[in-house]
């Protein structure tokens, strides 16, 4: 009943009336409760109407001085505050994924495949050529400031991840290759390939 009120407000009123409408219905939504909008700061809600007032290029300004300033403010640590400031993301990160169901699991990483598809299919050759360029650079930088410790950690997960890779892609070349026997193949050269008699009797 409130928000038909209120979207029938947005369509008549005044403009300062329509932005009132819009406050109010962004914290109804959010099933915040009224008595929480005294615990906001004055500069909290003037950035509040601020963002409710400003254009889409005021926006996207806004959004890019963000991205600079936070460029600028990761790019002027320490290593060690960077590799902190990873690890804590990490965490969290990792925290998250322990709190995921498997169904919310398994959307998260659907949807993040399509999001990859979409934009490897959108970029044209030279943006690939410049992402991959970056990707590089990001590398060698990561590596250069991590501690000893981490490197060690990464490389034993690293060589953990590439034996069990081999393992896999070995095993699947061998996959169903009892049922389709080729005397041309020479099974004795494949290291996962147990050729033997068979002794023991099937009861």
């Amino acid at each position: 009943m409130y928000l038909e009120h209120i979207f029938f407000l947005k369509k008549t009123c005044s403009k300062y009336l329509q932005i009132f409408c819009r406050f109010f219905e962004d914290f109804f939504l959010a099933g915040k409760e009224w008595n929480s909008l005294g615990s906001i700061t004055p500069s909290g809600k003037n950035s509040r109407l601020m963002r409710l007032t400003e254009s889409s290029l005021q926006t996207q300004q806004r959004l890019q001085h963000q991205r600079i300033s936070q460029a600028n403010l990761v790019a002027s640590k320490e290593p060690v505050q960077t590799q902190q400031r990873l690890q804590q993301k990490r965490i969290r990160q990792e925290d998250l994924r322990a709190s995921e169901e498997p169904i919310q699991n398994e959307q998260r990483l659907q949807q993040q495949c399509i999001s990859q598809e979409n934009l490897r299919a959108s970029e044209g050759p030279i943006k690939t050529q410049q992402r991959l360029q970056q990707q590089r650079i990001r590398q060698e930088i990561l590596r250069t400031s991590e501690l000893p410790d981490y490197r060690e950690q990464r490389l034993c997960v690293y060589r953990s991840q590439h034996v069990n890779r081999r393992q896999t892609s070995m095993r699947q070349v061998l996959y169903l290759e009892a049922f389709r026997y080729d005397p041309t193949k020479d099974y004795w050269l494949h290291s996962k390939a147990a050729i033997g008699k068979i002794f023991v009797i099937c009861k």
